[in-house]
């Protein structure tokens, strides 16, 4: 892992648990999202783009994923970082 600066942790085990689109309100497809899962069962201190609490998340963008703000291990990545961060 390169980008520590996400608040992920390195040489920390995560999961890829799913990959969605986002759709806009006219059907197309605005961003590409990874779920990723700290299998320790918290987020950490996650704080890049489309973590639990970011402005990004709209009520239409949590109805189209399986959308929770809790501490439970469970957070999405745009699909770029993500790329960026795991090698």
């Amino acid at each position: 892992m390169r980008r520590a600066s996400l608040g992920l942790y390195n040489g920390h085990a995560y999961a890829l648990v799913g990959a969605y689109e986002l759709k806009d309100q006219n059907g197309n497809v605005a961003y590409r999202l990874v779920r990723i899962m700290n299998p320790h069962g918290s987020d950490g201190d996650y704080n890049g783009a489309w973590h639990d609490k970011d402005r990004r998340w709209t009520d239409d963008f949590k109805s189209q994923v399986p959308y929770a703000e809790k501490d439970d291990g469970l957070t999405y990545m745009d699909i770029e970082d993500f790329a960026k961060t795991w090698d």
